[in-house]
């Protein structure tokens, strides 16, 4: 697994954020891990004083529309119906934005961003701005489904017995396997590069369809 960095400096406090790049890196675990920094590190975030609900002065989001990402900087200042958490730093004088510093090239070909600063300058109205390049949030590029009883000649991995992406895949399509006697099957996912995938949703449901093969009987 590969990490890529970015910071954010916030109330003058500066904060590098490492994000591991597993095969199902998207939005979320940017997510996770930036706001674990602004919630249980920093403690950057004021508290619905009704429904608790926390609000950050930098978020992020996906812009299907543009195929972008956006990033979304608020000035650090008090809000009326909100708390502070308790050890949030000073207040600005200044209601500042953050800032978003892209460190690492390998972060912002993730992101589409640049090598640089948004804002360049820390300004005092709120700030948004959309990746300059075509977000590649998900590192991997194809998925390989492994069959332990397949033996498949045509494959650097005789394992393999199909590949797929996420466009157009087909559902629920019949593949022919290889004839064997087996007293168990495993099925396997992996990415392009044959590493296996992590399954991160519990509700994933595979159903393998057998019937005997037909034979021409007038030959």
């Amino acid at each position: 697994e590969l990490s890529h960095s970015f910071k954010h400096q916030q109330s003058n406090l500066h904060e590098s954020v490492s994000i591991p790049i597993r095969a199902a890196t998207g939005l979320l675990a940017i997510y996770q891990q930036l706001f674990a920094v602004l919630v249980n590190s920093k403690h950057l975030y004021l508290t619905n004083d009704t429904t608790g609900e926390y609000y950050y002065f930098i978020s992020c989001a996906e812009n299907v529309s543009s195929y972008a990402i956006q990033f979304t900087m608020l000035p650090v200042q008090n809000v009326t119906g909100y708390t502070a958490a308790a050890a949030f730093p000073t207040m600005p004088v200044t209601a500042y934005t953050p800032q978003l510093q892209i460190i690492d090239s390998g972060f912002g070909n993730i992101v589409g961003y640049t090598t640089a600063t948004y804002p360049a300058a820390q300004t005092t109205s709120v700030y948004a701005v959309n990746s300059d390049l075509v977000a590649q949030l998900d590192p991997v590029a194809a998925v390989v489904v492994g069959l332990s009883c397949l033996y498949n000649p045509l494959a650097n991995n005789s394992r393999a017995l199909h590949t797929f992406t996420s466009a157009g895949v087909g559902y629920a399509g019949l593949i022919t396997t290889s004839q064997g006697v087996n007293t168990e099957i495993v099925v396997s996912f992996y990415d392009q590069t044959m590493q296996p995938l992590q399954i991160v949703d519990p509700n994933v449901t595979i159903r393998l369809l057998f019937r005997q093969k037909k034979y021409d009987i007038s030959i």
